[in-house]
């Protein structure tokens, strides 16, 4: 399930995922806090980027 909200910067998507990883690189399971997933807010521009790698390495 993804809800999308139309922002100024482009289009935000709530994605959930069953587990974030923290900035030093560890797991975190949602389900050692009683949850199914974490909700995690994405905006438009980090698809659009990973397109235009996509699109370099076509090249």
């Amino acid at each position: 399930m993804s809800t999308y909200i139309s922002c100024k910067g482009g289009i935000l998507m709530l994605i959930f995922r069953a587990w974030k990883t923290t900035k030093d690189g560890k797991r975190i399971y949602a389900k050692t806090y009683g949850l199914k997933a974490f909700p995690i807010w994405v905006d438009d521009d980090s698809k659009k980027e990973s397109d235009k790698d996509a699109e370099k390495d076509k090249e």
